[in-house]
């Protein structure tokens, strides 16, 4: 491979190949959307289930408003201080949203080494809601 020098400072280089595998994804991102800036303040929560319906893994990420300093925040159930992510606001106008993202590492994890391919779910919650904040979303895993 070639990179240049401009390339090269960027802190996460995206590549895509012609066919996204498992073998070939390093990360997803799961970006949850909302309508308003009142997402922030509260914690964002993702569920990931294997194509068998099993949970393969819980992650929260405690929300910023738009452009605030990044803090660390108390999560139950995580030991340490989540970084905060502020929103990130995406078009204009009345079609104007919030966003946050969760990284999903694939490349390297158990997921490649054990053959976990097939139809993957997500599932987004709010704070610590017992239903999701909207309907879970399915991908497609492949070798």
């Amino acid at each position: 491979p070639v990179f240049d020098a401009a390339m090269m400072e960027h802190p996460l280089l995206n590549f895509h190949p012609l066919e996204n595998t498992a073998t070939t994804t390093v990360d997803l991102t799961f970006t949850l959307s909302f309508k308003d800036r009142t997402a922030a303040g509260h914690v964002a929560h993702v569920r990931v289930y294997t194509p068998d319906g099993n949970l393969y893994r819980a992650m929260a990420q405690p929300i910023a408003a738009p452009n605030a300093a990044r803090g660390r925040r108390t999560v139950a159930g995580y030991p340490r201080p989540l970084a905060e992510q502020p929103l990130r606001a995406r078009g204009s106008g009345s079609a104007i949203r919030y966003e946050v993202d969760f990284a999903f590492p694939v490349g390297g994890t158990d997921i490649v080494s054990t053959g976990l391919y097939g139809s993957w779910k997500v599932e987004p919650y709010l704070d610590d809601a017992a239903a999701p904040c909207a309907p879970a979303v399915s991908f497609e895993l492949r070798p």
